[in-house]
């Protein structure tokens, strides 16, 4: 067996597409001939968590934590937080009201680069540099965001020379996040030359979307660069509890910031319980995830409210089983300049359930070509409202006459956790020979 070690923020009991995308490469690098170990950071600090990810990590596998810093304690006394509450995932925003909060997101964009979680940096060279140096590693994968992950290899290859995939599974200065937001030239020229400074040193450089690694292409840096997508595993579906239900079960799943209001969803269901009776009373939309409190406000004072499911923050199992109990799933894309190129993690566990998928985004961005790809539903830019309640309304006519199936297509069974590693493995094969 060869050796990799992957060097990653979010891992269990931190929860989200970013824990799942490493936990599937441990799980199936095994059966190309590599090995998987994992260098993070202990007393962790993140925003949501699932400890039942805890038993999914493959037995034997060497997990190396360090200690780490990050400006979340000077934040949370800065607004006036307690001690262990969680700063939510998109405190990035123009739209704080209060001057703690302004002065604490500025420092964020301008100070802490790449990210806030720089103070890790130190330690986990340190560990890494270590690793390499006592034969325990034949490579490194870093996995951003935070894209110090990739800063922390960058160092480590510098000092030992070991090969390096950079992996990213979101854009670096051109994240989502960031648009809008004021940022100083300086820190965007330092933000940028760092981020040039990996796509030049890494020996590979992976993304998770095509239009994500378009954009890092876009930096004029020559390099081997390839797509690796996320995908789904179907073992999670196996047993699957059967939920009894005789609504209609519209659902989505994870986060929903400000940048994914979908407005015209909204009215769609506002207008769909005010006209139709039947709708009215078979209709039930389930959430559950971390939404921003400004959109459940707003949906508290809609009509649609008493259909309204909050199942709020669930395990990974527990979302499985929502989406595929659901009769239509509802994508959201963040509406910010690279829309286009956003390719959510989750959209490939939605189209594991064999159900129909309804991405509210660009129509021709990289969420909606793979919906119709895989023959599994339709995309609609955010303003189009009738055609959204046209298609809602055709889905629950589906439903009232017994029509809803599940689909499954050759297409979709590209993107199996074990076809996307084995890719992933031959990338290493190829740098380290």
């Amino acid at each position: 067996m060869k050796r990799v070690l992957f060097i990653v923020y979010h891992f269990p009991p931190a929860a989200g597409a970013a824990t799942q995308r490493i936990l599937k490469f441990l799980q199936y690098l095994p059966k190309f001939g590599w090995e998987g170990s994992v260098l993070t950071v202990k007393d962790v600090d993140y925003p949501d968590l699932d400890h039942s990810l805890l038993d999914k990590i493959p037995e034997g596998t060497k997990i190396y934590k360090t200690k780490y810093w990050t400006p979340f304690g000077i934040y949370r006394r800065l607004t006036g937080r307690k001690t262990k509450e969680k700063i939510p995932v998109a405190f990035i925003k123009d739209d704080h009201k209060s001057i703690a909060e302004r002065i604490s997101v500025f420092l964020r964009l301008n100070l802490f680069l790449p990210d806030a979680k720089i103070g890790w940096l130190p330690y986990a060279v340190k560990k890494g540099v270590r690793l390499i140096r006592d034969g325990k590693v034949d490579a490194i994968i870093s996995s951003g965001p935070p894209h110090t992950c990739h800063l922390i290899a960058r160092n480590i290859k510098r000092k030992t020379g070991v090969k390096w995939i950079a992996d990213f599974r979101d854009p670096w200065t051109d994240i989502d996040y960031y648009s809008g937001m004021k940022r100083t030239m300086l820190a965007e020229w330092f933000d940028l030359r760092m981020e040039k400074s990996v796509l030049k040193e890494a020996d590979y450089v992976i993304s998770a979307s095509e239009g994500y690694l378009n954009i890092l292409k876009s930096k004029g840096i020559k390099n081997h660069y390839e797509v690796v997508t996320n995908g789904f595993d179907p073992d999670d579906f196996v047993d699957v509890h059967k939920i009894q239900t005789d609504k209609f079960i519209i659902a989505y799943t994870g986060n929903m910031p400000v940048t994914r209001n979908p407005e015209m969803l909204w009215q769609t269901f506002d207008e769909l319980v005010a006209e139709n009776s039947e709708f009215k009373r078979s209709f039930e939309f389930w959430f559950a995830g971390v939404m921003d409190d400004e959109i459940r406000s707003e949906i508290k004072g809609r009509t649609f409210y008493n259909n309204f499911k909050d199942f709020g923050y669930v395990s990974h199992q527990k979302a499985i089983e929502l989406v595929f109990n659901s009769h239509l799933l509802i994508m959201i894309v963040n509406k910010v300049k690279t829309s286009n190129e956003i390719l959510p993690g989750k959209i490939f566990e939605y189209i594991a359930t064999g159900n129909q998928i309804m991405v509210i985004g660009p129509e021709e961005g990289e969420a909606g070509k793979l919906i119709r790809q895989v023959k599994q539903g339709e995309a609609f830019d955010y303003a189009k409202k009738d055609e959204m309640k046209n298609y809602i309304t055709e889905r629950f006519k589906d439903w009232k006459d017994g029509k809803i199936e599940k689909y499954y297509s050759e297409e979709s069974n590209k993107f199996t956790r074990e076809k996307i590693t084995e890719k992933l493995s031959s990338i290493l094969n190829f740098i380290i020979n």
